[in-house]
């Protein structure tokens, strides 16, 4: 007796079935990574996902709204069912899943290991996803900035570029800026640094720095400077509005100023302070300060200053305008004769994402 043969449009009706169940399946699971919940201090609801909390701000993403920045003041519950490592402004960190407590008002709860945390939300400044992807961590900004004068045809270009990725233990930070001046009868005259900074979160507010610079400046006839560096410091303030942290450790050094007798090393100390403040009443503002200070150690006497002062207004959302102060000093250059100091000040318009 032959055996039948199932229909061809059943075959077809089955693979239908089940490329539909496979299409609703990856749909609730959308919706599901969308399901956190926000309410707000004047009772608004948001539906979403938890992005990050850093700097004050709660980075949010929404259907309707798409991605949103919310003062973490404003916000009285939440809840996620994400991992998070929550830090506090004591520096003590914990791990789990995000709930509003019951039993007391803007306090969050941490469900992780089995054990649950009741936090007070005013004592959180950070909130890191532990598995969000290598994008979904990245923060950057884009400047540009020109300016002219008729009086001796002078004109300054600068263009600065930021991006750091932070993941719950290391924070990546890549910065580039380079200022060009040129002038009538004069020759043209730059300024450029490239830095990559590498920090470790260590427990009780402490951190591990690990850097490498390149540095360029004809003003004081530096043709190139390579400096790499490690420094052990820690958060003296941390909130959510001002980040104070203090950093001591060594540095070598290799420059080149043109001379005959080529490039040369120094082993150098190395004490930095770094400090953010950041407010987020329209307009947004934020003003950062780096300070590096490198007495010599091969060589005595020397001592060598680096300064860094940004302040960033938001125009609108994304973009923004910055007014930037450096400084470069050097108690005794290589070559005689020499400039010690050397400042500019620069002013632009940029994008952050």
């Amino acid at each position: 007796m032959a055996r039948s043969q199932p229909a061809r449009g059943t075959a077809w009706s089955r693979i239908l079935l089940t490329f539909c169940a496979v299409v609703l399946a990856l749909s609730s699971l959308a919706r599901a990574a969308e399901t956190d919940l926000v309410i707000l201090a004047n009772g608004d609801q948001l539906t979403g996902e938890v992005k990050r909390l850093e700097r004050g701000r709660l980075r949010f993403k929404t259907d309707s709204l798409d991605t949103v920045l919310i003062e973490w003041l404003d916000i009285v519950e939440l809840e996620s069912a994400g991992v998070f490592e929550v830090e506090l402004d004591s520096g003590v960190k914990h791990t789990g899943t995000l709930s509003s407590s019951d039993a007391d008002e803007r306090h969050l709860q941490v469900i992780g290991d089995g054990t649950g945390a009741v936090l007070p939300m005013a004592s959180i400044v950070r909130m890191t996803p532990i598995e969000h992807g290598f994008w979904q961590r990245q923060d950057g900004s884009l400047s540009l900035g020109f300016s002219t004068a008729k009086a001796n045809n002078s004109t300054q270009f600068n263009i600065g570029l930021g991006s750091s990725h932070r993941s719950p233990r290391w924070l990546r930070t890549l910065n580039v800026n380079s200022n060009v001046t040129r002038q009538d009868g004069v020759e043209d005259s730059s300024r450029s640094s490239a830095s990559f900074y590498l920090t470790r979160f260590l427990a009780e507010r402490r951190l591990f720095l690990a850097f490498g610079q390149l540095q360029e400046n004809e003003e004081l006839a530096l043709k190139v400077r390579v400096l790499a560096g490690v420094a052990y410091g820690r958060y003296v303030k941390q909130t959510n509005h001002t980040e104070l942290s203090l950093f001591g450790g060594l540095a070598v050094n290799r420059e080149d100023f043109g001379d005959s007798d080529g490039p040369e090393g120094e082993i150098e100390a190395l004490g930095a302070l770094r400090l953010s403040i950041f407010t987020f009443d329209t307009p947004e503002t934020q003003l950062d300060l780096k300070l590096f200070v490198y007495p010599g150690l091969s060589e005595s006497g020397r001592g060598r200053a680096e300064l860094d002062i940004t302040l960033r207004r938001e125009l609108l959302e994304d973009f923004f305008w910055d007014l930037s102060f450096y400084n470069s000093f050097d108690s005794q250059p290589p070559i005689e004769g020499l400039e010690k100091n050397d400042w500019w000040l620069v002013t632009g318009l940029g994008w952050s994402w």
